[in-house]
């Protein structure tokens, strides 16, 4: 038999073909909400494993240009979190 391997991940990442469990609860929660009848309209992003990203949206009528006006606050509060974050750094 061949030696056991063991696949560890660095300090706040999560080991390869493991979830990750923020993740996790976001979608979760997110999920519950979408099945109470909350969530009008949807856009996101993804990073997968590879490093490779994926995107779509969705809007019921009427909700479209709340939607993109989320979309671009999300887009400043991402680009102020990882400023931060390389400062700290």
């Amino acid at each position: 038999m061949g030696a056991e391997v063991t696949v560890v991940a660095f300090k706040g990442m999560t080991a390869p073909g493991q979830p990750v469990p923020e993740i996790v609860e976001m979608l979760e929660e997110l999920l519950e909400r979408a099945k109470a009848g909350d969530v009008r309209a949807l856009a996101y992003a993804t990073v997968e494993s590879d490093m490779a990203f994926t995107d779509s949206w969705w809007a019921e009528n009427g909700t479209g240009f709340q939607l993109a006006a989320a979309a671009g606050v999300l887009h400043w509060k991402a680009l102020g979190s990882l400023a931060q974050m390389g400062e700290e750094q």
